[in-house]
């Protein structure tokens, strides 16, 4: 999916990365994580969104990386609370 966009100007939106997370998640695929995370660092406008940095906060809660969701997390410059 991410990989396929680079050929063309067309990226994924939020609602997208927000699927492909929670792929990655009932999977419990970390590895997949970090690159779809990766391009969510990369790209400004995906990254401040709140769904997608809860995703990535749960993703890798979910897979025992608490270190790596606490600096998530942190990065937000209001972190809120939703279910």
């Amino acid at each position: 999916m991410i990989s396929e966009s680079r050929g063309n100007d067309e990226k994924p939106d939020n609602f997208t990365i927000l699927i492909a997370l929670k792929a990655c998640a009932r999977l419990r695929a970390l590895v997949c994580e970090k690159i779809i995370h990766g391009f969510v660092k990369k790209h400004e406008k995906v990254a401040l969104n709140m769904f997608v940095g809860s995703a990535v906060i749960k993703l890798y809660s979910k897979c025992g990386e608490m270190g790596e969701a606490v600096k998530v997390f942190d990065k937000f410059p209001q972190p809120d609370v939703f279910l």
